[in-house]
């Protein structure tokens, strides 16, 4: 039996319930609701009009980002941005083109993770960013909060090389700035 959208409607509200409660359990569930969705639409048994959506991902990796599940919860957000994007990549699943939104996720929650990887990981995906946005992904652009969020994890990490990586994110942001990304305009914080 096919579901109706509003069906659709109600799976969204649920997704950002279970976020809500800013627990392990919680962003799991929305995970695990995101999962369901995804097996009922390949089976068929969801309404025709019914689509995967990028908001529904940055919904699950902004629920791991408020677990405060640390490292755990980081790789869990980076492990849903790689699964949605390898869905979009398949062609079929339009709407999960990857914005800067579920990137930005991905790396706060791995600047909050205080994980030893973190740093190094937040770099990595802000250079992921770059790439699309230089291949023509203008949904995908760094801007001010990704790289104060990179900049961050570099100073909370406390590593003998965070001002030297901090100060080359900075020439990045300002280059970029320079090269027409508006979005990416240093702001004082930038400098702090």
């Amino acid at each position: 039996m096919k579901r109706g959208v509003t069906q659709y409607i109600l799976h969204l509200d649920l997704l950002q319930e279970w976020a809500k409660t800013k627990s392990s359990e919680g962003a799991s569930m929305v995970e695990k609701l995101l999962s369901r969705a995804e097996e009922e639409l390949m089976a068929g048994n969801i309404h025709p009009n019914f689509e995967l959506t990028t908001k529904m991902y940055t919904i699950a990796v902004d629920a791991w980002a408020k677990s405060k599940e640390g490292g755990k919860a980081a790789r869990r957000a980076e492990s849903i941005l790689q699964h949605m994007f390898e869905l979009y990549k398949s062609g079929l699943h339009t709407k999960l083109k990857p914005t800067t939104g579920i990137f930005n996720a991905v790396v706060n929650s791995w600047a909050q993770s205080r994980d030893e990887m973190a740093p190094a990981r937040c770099e990595q995906i802000l250079n992921w960013m770059d790439e699309l946005y230089r291949n023509g992904n203008n949904d995908v652009k760094p801007d001010t909060y990704t790289y104060n969020t990179v900049m961050h994890a570099h100073v909370q990490s406390g590593q003998k090389e965070s001002a030297t990586k901090v100060q080359s994110i900075l020439d990045s942001m300002n280059r970029m700035y320079r090269e027409g990304n508006a979005s990416a305009k240093p702001e004082t914080i930038s400098y702090k």
